[in-house]
């Protein structure tokens, strides 16, 4: 599919930015980007994913053609004079030690151990935390932060198993350190302040603004 797309992406004249939607719960949207990593570094690519609070309930994308539950939807920004500037804003502030990634499951989306511990394991001398119905809903304002190409991202578990594993909608890497994360207040201020000022700057005549579930 990230193949698929990248070509239909090079054949469309004066792009100038890729938005995303995907549906985090059965959907890897990673080996999509790491496809579209090779279009001109000058093209914007953003978006974000649909999901519920409840892991039993499925997202839903709406697209012309009907109402799907399970897929990508890829909508592309093209103009000789369109200027596309992307801005992030987390809010998020580090919790605790970093916590090594000892060991992952079948895939590079499952962190089974941190710190040779399973995975889930580390919500507890946090929040006290242990996993039940409502694990992921009470998870949410505590998300995974890590940094990557001198940028930080930000990772929340979409599901767990019963071997304590942490199921997540984007990539992790052997031996990568991450740590848990909570919204502090002036942080997310002060976030905002910097988008504000970044934004004016720019000057747009429109804005797209999106607020993801924390991947």
């Amino acid at each position: 599919i990230g193949r698929d797309l990248l070509e239909k992406c090079c054949k469309i004249k004066d792009l100038a930015a890729v938005e995303l939607f995907a549906t985090l719960n059965n959907i890897q949207a990673g080996p999509i980007f790491h496809a579209l990593s090779e279009l001109d570094s000058r093209i914007q690519i953003f978006g974000g994913g649909a999901n519920s609070y409840d892991p039993r309930r499925p997202g839903f994308i709406f697209a012309r053609k009907g109402v799907f539950l399970r897929g990508i939807l890829a909508i592309c920004f093209a103009g000789k004079g369109l200027h596309v500037h992307m801005n992030s804003n987390i809010g998020w502030k580090p919790l605790g030690n970093p916590l090594a990634i000892t060991q992952m499951g079948d895939q590079d989306y499952i962190v089974k151990e941190l710190n040779h511990q399973p995975a889930i394991s580390v919500y507890k001398p946090y929040l006290n935390l242990t996993p039940h119905n409502n694990f992921l809903q009470e998870t949410l304002a505590f998300p995974f932060i890590l940094q990557r190409n001198g940028q930080s991202i930000v990772r929340h578990p979409i599901d767990y198993r019963s071997d304590g594993s942490l199921v997540f909608a984007g990539d992790f890497k052997p031996n990568e350190k991450i740590r848990l994360s909570y919204g502090n207040p002036s942080e997310i201020l002060k976030s905002a302040q910097e988008s504000r000022r970044d934004i004016a700057e720019f000057g747009p005549e429109g804005i797209l603004l999106f607020s993801c579930i924390g991947d």
